[in-house]
């Protein structure tokens, strides 16, 4: 019996053919094979990716490479490291100090910094009320006042009593110190309630600050017209 015959395997379908064996031996074994179920060969779109900008600089890697690494962070060190002595040798100029502890939160790397700053700060604090500040104007204040707050020093909204008139509102000097009403303005933002003088103060600096700006545009402008 040489006829080929179908057989189950699960759910797959295999072809059987009897496989004859010498007549001494009266077993009867069938070679069977799986089905040729051939599936269509599907041809899939290869990714065209334009090259990349960078090469292969970030794939290869050599021991200049770690040189180089080692030499960046070694400036970047030294960097931090002289911004720390500036910024403890301005403890003696307060001024300059804020200004350095503005730029260092402004630049976003003050978490280098964060004890310099936090000691600096405290200092100011501790010794506000016996130093004198009758010379300190309106952005030194405001600056001041900022960086306390949000350091969370709760200095008094009562520093701004000596820029108002004998009306109760504020110079009308002030409008032409265009820093200085910047410094107030942001200042303002950290009031907490009840603080009337810092409501104020916003209304006072938006509407003049606002006014600066369409001024200062009409300058540049008309700066532009008279260029040839």
């Amino acid at each position: 019996m040489s006829n080929f015959h179908l057989r189950t395997w699960g759910n797959q379908v295999i072809t059987c053919a009897p496989v004859l064996v010498p007549t001494n031996m009266p077993l009867r074994v069938s070679a069977c094979s799986p089905a040729q179920n051939a599936k269509p060969v599907v041809n899939r779109p290869t990714a065209d990716f334009s090259p990349s900008i960078w090469g292969e600089r970030f794939i290869s890697y050599t021991p200049a490479d770690e040189i180089a690494r080692a030499h960046k962070e070694k400036q970047v060190e030294d960097l931090k490291e002289k911004v720390r002595r500036r910024l403890i040798t301005a403890a003696g100029n307060p001024s300059q100090q804020l200004n350095y502890i503005d730029a260092i939160q402004r630049l976003g790397v003050a978490y280098h910094f964060e004890r310099e700053i936090e000691e600096a700060l405290k200092h100011m604090y501790d010794n506000y009320y016996d130093v004198e500040h009758k010379d300190d104007d309106l952005y030194n204040v405001s600056l001041q006042f900022r960086l306390l707050r949000q350091q969370g020093f709760n200095l008094s909204c009562d520093v701004f009593n000596k820029f108002k008139d004998q009306k109760g509102g504020f110079q009308e000097s002030l409008i032409n110190d265009v820093r200085g009403m910047l410094g107030l303005y942001e200042a303002t933002h950290i009031r907490v309630r009840e603080e009337g003088i810092l409501d104020e103060a916003l209304v006072f600096t938006t509407t003049h600050l606002e006014s600066a700006v369409e001024h200062l545009e009409y300058i540049l402008l008309q700066n532009r017209l008279l260029m040839p």
